[in-house]
């Protein structure tokens, strides 16, 4: 698990490397704890692995350890499942749960990659939207530029229409301005006015 997520960071693209390390998360799956499971989760797409073998096992694993993951683990399986094209709804449940609980101590990058992921997976839940928004609130002076685009891309599919949470994503918008790049601009250029944010 460490291996599929510290190759990526390196750019290793080896295609046998990353068959080996397919074969091997397979193989360990049922051995994996939380944070095992979310480094794999992480790190797999990053590498383009779409192994449907990988991606069961790694949904089983999921599941099986939700209930022991902390924030960062949540935020990374939420973050890579739809990379993947995971769809499972007892997956989503779960990671919806998990979210819930760990919301309360998600920094800001955990809790726009959950705004990000989530639609992509067609969860609504309203207690998780309701989490999402108070974290976003209590963070959106901690987001960086993607964090920012991230939280004004997903929110909007939600259907969140939250004053406070777009009076500081607009804030935050415009604090973050300058260092956002194209699709960061675009995603905000396209989310915005989904909330109905005039602000001039």
């Amino acid at each position: 698990a460490n291996c599929v997520n510290g190759f990526p960071k390196a750019g290793v693209s080896d295609p046998g490397l990353w068959a080996a390390m397919t074969q091997g998360a397979i193989r360990e799956s049922g051995k994996m704890n939380a944070q095992d499971v979310a480094n794999c989760v992480n790190g797999f797409p990053k590498a383009g692995v779409s192994d449907p073998g990988l991606w069961a096992a790694m949904t089983q694993g999921a599941i099986r350890e939700s209930g022991k993951m902390n924030a960062q683990e949540i935020a990374n399986c939420v973050n890579g499942f739809p990379k993947a094209g995971v769809s499972d709804p007892a997956l989503w449940a779960a990671m919806t749960q998990g979210a819930i609980r760990e919301s309360g101590k998600m920094n800001a990058q955990g809790l726009a990659n959950c705004v990000n992921g989530f639609p992509k997976a067609g969860v609504s839940d309203p207690g998780l939207w309701a989490a999402m928004t108070q974290g976003a609130i209590r963070e959106s002076g901690k987001m960086n530029a993607q964090d920012v685009a991230n939280c004004v891309n997903g929110f909007p599919k939600a259907g969140v229409s939250d004053p406070g949470l777009w009076a500081a994503m607009t804030q935050g918008a415009i604090r973050e301005s300058g260092k956002m790049n194209a699709q960061e601009i675009a995603n905000c250029v396209n989310g915005f006015p989904k909330a109905g944010v005039s602000d001039p």
